[in-house]
This record gives C-alpha cells, structure tokens and sequence, in this order.
C-alpha cells in the first residue's frame, strides 16, 4: 500500500462533474513515516459532498501515482502543460483550519476568492430563475460554464459545428467593456470609465476562468 497524506491548499475553482469533484491541491506537506514540507500541484479527486471551496486548507489521503495515457489522448500530458504531474484519485478529505504559508499563494486566495463566491452566487441565480437546459445554457454563454450543460446538448452543439457558442471571447470582452465605459462614461471622466471597464474585464475573465479565448 503507497497511500499517503498530503495538505495544502485548493488554488484553482472546484472542478464539479456528475459523483465527484476535481480539485487542485497546492501542496505543502507530505506525510508517510515522517511529516515533510513538499510542493507541487497534485489533482484530487473527492465525493461531491460536503462541497469544498477555493482557498480551502485540504488534507487528502489515498494513493499518489501518474496521470492516465490512453490510445487517442495523453491525460498526462493536457495535466503537465498545466504544471500538475501527479493525482490522488477517489482520496479521502479533511477540511482544515487556517491559511496557505507563501505569500504569494494567500495573496491569489485573497484576491480570487469573492470573484469566484459572486460567479457562484450567479450561477445559481440563473439556475433558479431558468429552467433546465435554458438555465445551463446560458450560464455557459455568460460565464463559461459548460459542466452542467446536458451531454445530448453538448454533441447537438458538436455536430452542427456551433460549440463556440459557449467559449467565451473577445465578444464577450467587448460587450462587458463597452457597457461599463458607456455607464461610467456619463457619471466620471473617460479615463476613470476607461479604468473601470478594463479592471471590470479583468474581473469578468476570472469569472470566466481565464481561457485562452
């Protein structure tokens, strides 16, 4: 048995699929006979429930190995350009108390962490007011969001080359621009308008999850 004890810190937004949750874990210590300072981004997998939120203390347990190669797609490889190398899958988790050591790291949770409580707070607004899969539908137009996204409206979307719909891009750049310069524009100076749409577009992109489109 190679089961070992890592903690650390979630420094990406949860990953939430249909049995469980994919989380990044900013790794400090790492635990076998002895209790040793590590780093490193391993992916964990744990159950949906109790919901585990960015920025949260984490202590996992379960078995640390490579990521999955399979015939038509390297899983090790899509994780390496993301600097993540290893996983813990189906890992049993401990939510603990306290803040990450670097700076650096509780600075980016400091910062992150109500962008990311308001998209949340915003997807479930959409997904109260609009039924199923209008409600999924347009949490993906607006915030990218495709996990809830029924998988027969996803392939309609593949098959008819339309996918694009929900990637957010520079459309949706401008669209958040221009209407916060426009508002702004009557209220302070065009410079100051000018310096909330780019700080309004900055937050926006968090929210979207910062993709290369």
């Amino acid at each position: 048995d190679n089961a070992l004890t890592i903690e650390g810190i979630v420094i990406d937004e949860p990953d939430v699929r249909d049995a469980a949750i994919n989380l990044r874990l900013q790794v400090e210590t790492i635990q076998t006979n002895s209790k040793r300072d590590a780093e490193g981004v391993v992916l964990i997998q744990v159950p949906r429930y109790p919901p585990i939120e960015y920025g949260a203390r984490v202590r996992a347990y379960g078995l640390l190995q490579a990521p999955t190669t399979f015939e038509d797609f390297s899983y090790k490889d899509f994780l390496a350009r993301q600097g993540i190398y290893s996983t813990m899958y189906r890992a049993k988790v401990e939510v603990l108390e306290g803040d990450a050591k670097d700076f650096w790291t509780r600075l980016r949770v400091m910062v992150f962490k109500p962008i990311l409580a308001l998209k949340s707070y915003a997807i479930e607004s959409i997904l109260k007011t609009f039924p199923e899969p209008q409600g999924a539908l347009i949490s993906g137009i607006l915030l990218g969001v495709d996990s809830n996204i029924p998988e027969s409206l996803q392939n309609a979307f593949r098959v008819t080359g339309t996918s694009h719909i929900v990637a957010i891009s520079g459309f949706n750049i401008s669209i958040v621009a221009g209407i916060v310069s426009a508002l702004f524009r009557k209220l302070f100076s065009e410079r100051k308008a000018i310096t909330l749409a780019i700080i309004a577009v900055w937050v926006y992109s968090i929210m979207a999850g910062a993709s290369a489109s």
